[in-house]
């Protein structure tokens, strides 16, 4: 899907669930991680986050991904997201992006369905804002004006 959902640039928008674990440390790894500024993080709670789970076909109350919009705007969904996400980050992790693309989709999408059904019982809950240093907070986008 492309649309005017992610300014155009280099900036990549991480729709992801704000209430799970493994979605809250995902996040603090990609800012971690990240070459340059590239990510932006929005919470599918927000109220960004509902018009953008509504534009990737995500249920807000039950998200099964968390979703990356490309610099076109393009929606990408598990694991697909996951390796984009991995590519704009520091060695070794844009190496591990490469080599899972030659995995089959499908593989990957298991293993990714696999962990998202299990997330919150294996990593439990959180609220990424109450954790989250001041840097990344600044990259915290929750507003419907911040998709313009």
């Amino acid at each position: 899907m492309t649309g005017p959902l992610t300014p155009p640039g280099p900036r990549l928008r991480v729709l992801f669930d704000g209430r799970c674990g493994l979605c809250s440390k995902t996040v603090h790894f990609l800012f971690r991680n990240e070459r340059t500024a590239t990510f932006v993080f929005t919470p599918i709670q927000s109220e960004a986050g509902l018009i953008l789970a509504k534009s990737a076909g995500l249920d807000a109350q039950d998200p099964s991904s968390f979703a990356v919009f490309d610099e076109s705007g393009a929606t990408r969904l598990k694991s697909d997201g996951a390796f984009l996400a991995l590519g704009y980050c520091r060695q070794p992790w844009r190496s591990v992006a490469v080599i899972c693309r030659y995995v089959p989709r499908r593989i990957c999408d298991a293993a990714y369905d696999f962990v998202a059904r299990r997330r919150l019982r294996f990593f439990g809950t959180t609220a990424v804002c109450a954790l989250a240093p001041e840097p990344l907070r600044a990259r915290l986008e929750t507003s419907a004006e911040s998709l313009v």
